[in-house]
């Protein structure tokens, strides 16, 4: 069996091999032999570019529009016509455009299409018309459903690709209206229908790679739709499930990353659902089953995917989404508090690493520490650590909260310029903002604006250009550490 590569592997191996023969590393020949253990989705079928010229481009845009109108004008109550009149309207516009088009079809092929376009709109808007005058009922996706098989035989009388995605668009709308939004049997009915499109895909397009794509979509909605959001004991089938997709991926599907990050983004779903979310906000019990996966998902990622960096980013923050709804369980209400604990997480990453997800833990923590600093040095913050039922630091009987505050900012700062000391960027903008910041509350307090306005002024440009002149020297730095 070949191993099946994308096209740009195929290419860079083909070459490679050929290099290796050409320098004596393979016999004469087994270049040949290796590249075809290696099979690419364009290798069977190499498709012809399709050049479009202005005239083709505007006729199809031509074409689509004028179905538009045609479809529009159904739609519209033409109340001074009859029922008969108006049907008599649409097929005649509808056997018009396609007699036009077959007759335009050696001589002008382009415009020969547009007709067909038109004609394969205008045969939409007679079903749906049709269904109205007569009072006929049904649903709109059983229109949407013949409508695509309406006009799937032009489609391969033509062979012509926008009729054929416009025709499995409509076959598709059918059954994802009909089917995934069913209640009582209808909702288990895409169990048959899923493995035919698969089938359907893989004998008629040539497993064509987008026709695979939507019938996934579709599988992976109607796991959702039927399992995750179900309150019966169905909720709970993903746990084989998901399992099953896992290993479909990894058997049948070549280890597909896009299907792993699928299958990934429903696992992680299910866990939040019925293992976070609604323990916490349905039943208002403690999360056991999220907290006892947390170290599970980062073993799976760290061990089992090979110390997949996506994973552990997702893992973080799952994590991160966990601690933060665990306050909101226990109904600790000390944002003071609460901000500290996370300033402390996020300075602790900045500077101590696990060695494997070092340039995550450090770019997360820089990022995240200034904003969380800056909303402690806001003295309200502080007020639920020092008092109750005070509305403003301004109505308290002393200033704790303001002294911790400013004696927050402080230390803060004096870390800033410890940074600054040692030329770092950050460092100069955490200070700009630092002084900008208490600038703006003191000034605004105790001076006239308009001199406010000014010394503000003249202190940004200030900041601005100490802040470049520390950029330009770190650009100088960095230069010379790569010539030597």
């Amino acid at each position: 069996m070949k191993r099946r590569v994308s096209r740009l592997t195929y290419e860079f191996l083909k070459k490679e091999f050929i290099f290796l023969e050409k320098t004596g590393h393979l016999d004469k020949g087994q270049s040949n032999k290796l590249i075809d253990l290696y099979e690419s989705p364009t290798k069977q079928v190499q498709p012809q570019l399709v050049k479009m010229n202005a005239v083709q481009i505007l006729s199809i845009i031509g074409g689509i529009l004028i179905g538009l109108g045609i479809l529009s004008f159904v739609a519209s109550n033409w109340s001074e016509l009859t029922k008969t009149f108006k049907f008599l309207i649409l097929l005649s516009t509808l056997i018009v455009f396609y007699v036009v088009g077959f007759t335009l079809e050696k001589k002008k092929p382009h415009l020969s299409r547009a007709f067909y376009y038109i004609g394969a709109f205008a045969y939409g808007a007679e079903i749906f018309y049709i269904g109205q005058m007569f009072h006929l009922g049904g649903n709109l996706e059983d229109a949407f459903l013949m409508w695509g098989i309406g006009i799937l035989p032009l489609a391969m009388f033509l062979k012509d690709k926008i009729l054929k995605v416009a025709s499995l668009v409509f076959v598709y709308a059918f059954i994802e209206i009909k089917f995934l939004f069913a209640d009582g049997l209808l909702e288990y009915a895409p169990i048959l229908i899923i493995p035919a499109l698969f089938a359907f895909g893989y004998y008629f397009t040539r497993n064509n790679i987008y026709v695979k794509v939507v019938n996934f979509i579709i599988l992976y909605q109607f796991i959702e739709m039927t399992f995750m959001f179900g309150d019966d004991w169905n909720k709970y089938l993903p746990i084989a499930i998901i399992p099953a997709l896992f290993a479909l991926n990894h058997f049948v599907m070549n280890k597909s990353v896009e299907l792993m990050i699928a299958n990934f983004v429903l696992l992680y779903q299910f866990i939040a659902m019925h293992f976070l979310f609604e323990p916490i906000f349905e039943r208002d019990s403690f999360p056991y089953v999220a907290l006892l996966a947390v170290p599970i998902l980062f073993y799976i990622g760290h061990v089992i995917m090979h110390k997949s960096q996506p994973l552990f980013i997702v893992n973080f923050t799952f994590t991160l989404i966990l601690s933060a709804l665990l306050f909101y369980h226990f109904e600790y209400e000390n944002f003071a508090a609460i901000a500290l604990f996370y300033f402390t997480l996020w300075m602790l990453i900045t500077y101590i690493q696990h060695t494997d997800y070092k340039d995550f833990m450090r770019l997360t923590g820089t990022i995240l520490h200034f904003p969380t600093a800056l909303i402690l040095s806001i003295p309200d913050v502080w007020f639920p650590m020092f008092y109750k039922g005070l509305g403003n630091y301004l109505d308290a009987p002393d200033s704790k909260a303001l002294i911790a505050s400013v004696v927050f900012s402080v230390f803060y700062l004096i870390y800033a310029l410890t940074l600054v000391k040692k030329e770092n960027l950050f460092g100069v903008a955490i200070v700009c903002v630092f002084v900008l910041r208490f600038y703006v509350d003191l000034s605004l307090a105790f001076m006239d604006k308009s001199i406010a306005f000014i010394i503000g002024g003249l202190l940004l440009l200030g900041l601005g250009y100490w802040f470049e002149k520390t950029r330009r020297k770190e650009m100088v730095k960095s230069e010379e550490s790569l010539k030597e």
